[in-house]
């Protein structure tokens, strides 16, 4: 009798509960240990206990995890000023480096902004995700 072969890895859209999008009108809860490494998240809806598999991209995503990576990006923006205050590039007129700080400093308040209309906006955030992949990808 021949032993069958472990299947040490199975690409995730090949897992039986493999799906593109999570329902979002069902109660449902993250198993992913770490979402922000992971390529993939597993949610168990709490209402039947079934477990799911999806993309780890933005609209399958926590809102939560939306916002922290958003308020990381802020956090960048504003590292980049502080580098470019401190230290300007070598060749790049005075002007050019205002420029840049401004830049940046607008790019980390559009981020901060969105992060907080994101957190205020959860609830119809998450509506309006649902309503529109029920409206355009029904079935």
């Amino acid at each position: 009798m021949q032993a069958q072969p472990s299947l040490a890895y199975v690409p995730t859209c090949m897992r039986p509960d493999f799906a593109q999008s999570i329902d979002r009108s069902r109660p449902r809860g993250l198993l992913t240990a770490n979402p922000l490494r992971s390529g993939s998240l597993q949610y168990r809806y709490t209402d039947t206990d079934e477990t799911i598999t999806v993309p780890n991209i933005w609209y399958n995503q926590t809102v939560e995890s939306n916002v922290s990576r958003i308020r990381y990006d802020a956090t960048c923006h504003d590292e980049k000023v502080r580098e470019l205050t401190e230290k300007p590039p070598y060749g790049y007129s005075k002007a050019a480096v205002r420029r840049e700080i401004g830049l940046y400093r607008r790019r980390a308040l559009i981020a901060r902004q969105a992060a907080d209309k994101l957190e205020r906006e959860r609830e119809l955030f998450l509506f309006s995700m649902s309503d529109f992949f029920r409206t355009h990808f029904p079935g």
